[in-house]
């Protein structure tokens, strides 16, 4: 009832106070910490907010934030002191682009989406995992569902399909013994193996690219957009 009455609500409202509500419930999810009972409900609560605007705001914050941890360096992801923000935006984005159905405008976020998969996939917990892994599903489900009938219809059927094969599951840093068991962490076995893998990721973020965008003409914008 709250969130049908309420939280809706707040998110029909202008998006100068929808983004102030934003702010304060990823500070509050921040504060109760990764994979918290805290952090879990507020996320899912901000899926009433979920608008293309929000979602854009969301992909942003998690750009800036990772540019931060360059200010700090730290061995691995994980372990830097920006981690916590990295880990409950990632819950924050796959919520917002669970909620999509505007696959045209979910486009313009594509730069944003690969510059953020490809720095965080494979890394954290199974929970983060997951959530990169499934942002990257839910807009090639999104964009899928609007061109079903398009003559790119087969093609981001056939997509899809590769994404859960155990392959390509594994550049996102997961794996699963069959369709009906939990996820769990899967990581390389030697540096060589993570470049390999990193690699491999680029190379399917550009086909995911190639596929999505319909034109080269626009293949070659988000290329250019993703490389700036």
């Amino acid at each position: 009832m709250v969130h049908k009455y309420i939280w809706v609500e707040i998110g029909r409202l202008d998006c100068t106070l929808v983004y102030i509500v934003l702010e304060e419930l990823i500070r509050a999810a921040c504060d109760g910490g990764i994979g918290s009972r805290r952090c879990e409900t507020i996320v899912r609560t901000a899926s009433a907010l979920s608008s293309i605007q929000v979602r854009g705001r969301i992909f942003s914050k998690l750009r800036k934030v990772l540019g931060k941890t360059s200010l700090k360096p730290s061995k691995t992801l994980p372990e830097n002191v920006h981690w916590n923000e990295i880990a409950t935006l990632a819950r924050f984005a796959l919520v917002a682009s669970n909620h999509s159905k505007q696959a045209a405008y979910d486009q313009l976020y594509i730069p944003d989406i690969f510059h953020i998969v490809t720095l965080i996939a494979g890394t954290g917990q199974t929970l983060i995992r997951k959530s990169v892994y499934g942002v990257i599903m839910n807009f090639l489900q999104s964009v899928y569902l609007a061109r079903a009938e398009d003559p790119s219809g087969p093609d981001l059927r056939l997509l899809i399909d590769d994404l859960i094969k155990v392959e390509n599951l594994q550049l996102f840093g997961l794996t699963r013994q069959s369709f009906t068991t939990e996820y769990c962490n899967y990581d390389p076995p030697n540096d060589k193996a993570v470049i390999d893998s990193q690699e491999a990721l680029a190379r399917l973020l550009v086909r995911v690219m190639e596929v999505t965008s319909g034109s080269s003409g626009e293949f070659l914008m988000f290329g250019a957009a993703a490389l700036s």
